[in-house]
């Protein structure tokens, strides 16, 4: 079970732990080699295998205007630091402070007091005031403090690093198979389902509408997806939209909507209320006007088969 601590936190007879530092937006597949690497390790030595991390996102913190751009919100991020097995994540607020510590003094205040036996860091990690610490600084730092430094090269993707950058790329040109290759899963938002116009449920297909949500929101466009629910150990298969809905608004009218539609579900669950996550596969087709509500309709069942044999191809593939 992952144990999350603020500043402060001192550990229990001062257990030794390996440990890694970074933002961690996204959990994604470099991530996850570096998470490996950081749970042998504690394995090996019987000690604590943490991470420490930061919120909000520095981005956050340094740019003036905050423009939703993250690949996982908060809750999202430590349920994959848990599943990839870390065991203790340290969370730092970033404000003011943290920005101005330097190196030495991020280390004595934040890293020391967690017995730290060994640092992993990917190469090219900085740290501290304006980022001027360097891993020459941490092994001249682990000398002082008493704990060993690895510095992994980064995981690559066809020669080009996996990064959070470029799965965010990704996501907002719609490439749901590169980023999904990128993060080792389907990408996913979370929110709660809010009550919506019910237009879906006057066509014929009752959708539940995802709140707003900090996370990065793909283009305009019919996605196929799974939803799951909090309570449920399964996906249910499902086909969402977003964007303005230009059939029936404008796009200075309309504001972004996420509605997802539950496939072979009868009757549709009232979700109203509820926290869910929907993970998206593969984006079906753009947004379009429809010159009428019939059009629209029948443009939806062409969609909702489309769907259907996507989810049913790959449960089989699953089988």
């Amino acid at each position: 079970m992952l144990t999350i601590c603020t500043q402060n936190f001192q550990l229990p007879s001062h257990q030794p732990t390996c440990v890694t530092i970074g933002n961690f937006d996204g959990v994604h597949r470099g991530h996850q080699s570096l998470l490996r690497e950081v749970c042998q390790a504690a394995k090996k030595e019987g000690a604590v295998a943490a991470v420490i991390t930061f919120d909000p996102h520095p981005r956050h913190f340094f740019q003036t205007t905050h423009t939703p751009f993250l690949l996982t919100s908060p809750k999202q991020r430590l349920t994959q630091l848990a599943a990839h097995g870390i065991d203790l994540c340290l969370v730092l607020p970033f404000n003011a402070h943290i920005a101005a510590l330097s190196p030495h003094d991020f280390v004595q205040r934040h890293l020391a007091p967690l017995s730290p036996a060994q640092l992993f860091v990917g190469k090219g990690f900085r740290f501290g005031h304006q980022r001027s610490g360097t891993t020459d600084d941490l092994m001249r730092l682990g000398q002082t403090f008493g704990f060993a430094v690895n510095c992994l090269e980064p995981l690559d993707d066809t020669q080009v690093p996996i990064s959070s950058t470029r799965i965010r790329a990704a996501i907002q040109e719609a490439d749901i198979a590169l980023a999904t290759k990128l993060l080792g899963r389907p990408y996913s938002l979370q929110g709660r389902i809010v009550r919506g116009d019910r237009r879906g449920r006057a066509l014929g297909f009752p959708t539940a509408n995802l709140g707003p949500v900090p996370g990065l929101v793909p283009p305009d466009g019919i996605y196929c997806t799974s939803l799951w629910r909090t309570h449920e150990s399964r996906a249910r298969p499902a086909l969402t939209s977003i964007g303005h809905r230009p059939t029936f608004y404008s796009a200075k009218e309309g504001q972004v909507v996420v509605e997802t539609f539950l496939i072979d579900t009868t009757p549709q669950l009232d979700l109203y209320g509820e926290e869910v996550e929907v993970a998206f596969h593969t984006k079906l087709r753009d947004q379009h006007f429809f010159p009428s509500e019939d059009a629209l309709i029948a443009q939806m069942h062409r969609d909702l088969h489309q769907a259907q044999g996507w989810h049913s191809q790959h449960r089989l593939a699953n089988d």
